[in-house]
């Protein structure tokens, strides 16, 4: 792909998925809670494991890329992110959850140092400013303003299930998924929408 615009599109889709990721935690902390019974505390050190890889990732991570190549990088990137996603979607114990953060904060810290990478490859002058902001502050509010309402619909692994694989027949079950759909609907008044 020579056009530079549309690997910025390719990036920028690339990258939402490791914003979907990332909010997913915060965006279903209540289910979560109800799930695990843990606390608020116990949410937020959930939600911050996921960039703790980047105390060892992130100055090396450019070299990386520069060894290995920007293809091969950011797609071993994104294993990573599917393994840790799948870790945390299978996983019945909260240490399960603390080693899918990690896997998948790895892969996402990796690929954010990647992709920036590779913008700064690919644009000069003044489209920098535009590529970078294209890439970089629109991803988070996208990821999260999906990400919320779809996890009241679909339960805590249902909001989890999107960045680690396609749509599939598997649904999560009520004793997995947290509340189910009629008592989210008791307590609010409204439903949503059966797939």
């Amino acid at each position: 792909m020579h056009n530079r615009w549309g690997i910025l599109a390719v990036l920028f889709t690339v990258r939402l998925s490791m914003s979907f990721q990332f909010q997913s935690v915060g965006a279903i902390a209540p289910l979560m809670q109800s799930e695990f019974h843990t606390s608020l505390a116990d949410i937020g050190l959930l939600i911050g494991l996921y960039f703790t890889p980047g105390v060892a990732l992130a100055l090396p991570g450019g070299a990386i890329g520069l060894k290995f190549g920007d293809r091969a990088t950011a797609m071993a990137a994104l294993a990573l992110m599917l393994a840790g996603g799948l870790a945390m979607m299978f996983s019945d114990a909260w240490s399960g959850q603390i080693a899918g953060r990690l896997i998948g904060g790895a892969g996402g810290v990796l690929l954010t140092v990647q992709a920036t990478k590779m913008v700064a490859d690919w644009f000069a002058g003044k489209e920098i400013a535009t590529a970078m902001a294209a890439r970089t502050s629109v991803e988070i509010p996208v990821g999260e303003s999906v990400r919320r309402p779809r996890s009241y619909c679909t339960g805590w692994m249902g909001s989890i299930r999107p960045t680690t694989s396609s749509r599939s027949s598997w649904r999560p079950s009520s004793t997995t998924a947290g509340p189910t759909l009629r008592s989210r609907r008791n307590r609010s008044g409204h439903g949503c929408a059966r797939r």
